[in-house]
């Protein structure tokens, strides 16, 4: 990708949750026709700055008496 094209990865990224690696991969091809495997994607955005956050399960309350 070009400087130009990771700029505006980058501003698509800190305005949009994407949920995975992969969906940022199919945003890139659409966007700008290229193709990237999970591993360079994973590099080009710790590159760019950004990290993975796992999230964690929060369990609901439990309902007693209904």
């Amino acid at each position: 990708m070009s400087e130009e094209e990771q700029r505006q990865l980058t501003i698509e990224l800190e305005t949009r949750i994407y949920p995975t690696t992969k969906s940022i991969i199919f945003y890139v091809k659409k966007e700008f026709g290229v193709i990237y495997t999970v591993s360079r994607m994973r590099a080009l955005l710790h590159r760019l700055g950004f990290f993975y956050k796992k999230l964690k399960g929060v369990p609901g309350k439990a309902q007693i008496g209904e």
